[in-house]
């Protein structure tokens, strides 16, 4: 099948399903202001790709900017499951997509054998403050694919392959990371005992355990079975915890573990 014609059919089945992605992507429109969305798929030097701003996806395959060397430079980068990368910048590339009020954009890769995926997330010019969104809340955006995969998931897998666009170059897939550095990264930072802000206190692993789960409202039956010790033993220990820091009740405890960054490490 001849390059016009293949690009003719992916932008007919563009316009085809843009509107079905168009209302799943409702409630990040509604509620944070992100208007585009588009997914692509890469596979050896071939490209599947739709969005719901139908505008842009229209000039971004008709000019060729799929067959960009930026896919692959950013790929590069794609040594685990996931990489992340926010749209900056003043190329060629980011200034066609401001024309078409596409801004503030997020790309994520991710990774599955030897098939790459590709979600991008995009707003309006004046919605700055996205970015701070972006980056702390990067597991909402993952929870919207997981959403919008299983409302929708044949989009996302046509069984025609005659709207999957031609690359020049085959995508080249960098090594895979090595995950025992990471596991030796972790077991060289581990700690016995964690230090609270603004208080001399510190706490034990176990403690913070505690914590974590009563804020996540956890009962003290409920948390004793998880962490293996009985109710009274439990009541024990978080009152000695009350005392060590200065608190009168179990949601003084709660606000003593949301007010700490330790609580980053149960993200």
């Amino acid at each position: 099948m001849n390059k016009n014609k293949i690009i003719s059919n992916a932008l007919e089945y563009n316009n085809v399903v843009s509107e079905t992605l168009d209302e799943l992507s409702s409630p990040l429109k509604d509620n944070f202001g992100i208007t585009t969305i588009a997914y692509a798929r890469f596979n050896d030097n071939k490209i599947f790709h739709i969005s719901n701003n139908v505008d842009w996806y229209d000039f971004y395959i008709t000019n060729g900017f799929f067959d960009s060397p930026h896919h692959q430079t950013e790929i590069n980068n794609l040594v685990s499951d996931k990489y992340v990368v926010l749209r900056k910048g003043n190329n060629k590339f980011v200034q066609a997509m401001h024309r078409f009020n596409v801004w503030h954009g997020i790309s994520i890769y991710k990774r599955s054998n030897d098939l790459i995926e590709m979600w991008n997330f995009a707003t309006y010019k004046n919605n700055e403050n996205i970015l701070n969104f972006y980056l702390n809340n990067l597991s909402l955006l993952e929870k919207f694919i997981i959403y919008v995969k299983n409302k929708a998931g044949d989009i996302f897998n046509p069984s025609n392959n005659g709207i999957w666009l031609n690359r020049k170059k085959s995508i080249i897939l960098p090594q895979a990371f090595d995950n025992s550095k990471a596991h030796q990264f972790l077991s060289e930072t581990s700690l016995d005992k964690f230090k609270l802000e603004n208080s001399s206190a510190t706490l034990t692993k176990k403690e913070m355990d505690y914590l974590y789960y009563l804020s996540l409202g956890k009962s003290i039956k409920e948390i004793s079975y998880i962490m293996n010790i009985s109710p009274r033993t439990l009541e024990t220990r978080l009152n000695y915890m009350k005392n060590k820091l200065n608190c009168s009740y179990k949601s003084d405890l709660i606000q003593v573990f949301h007010e700490s960054s330790l609580k980053d490490l149960y993200k």
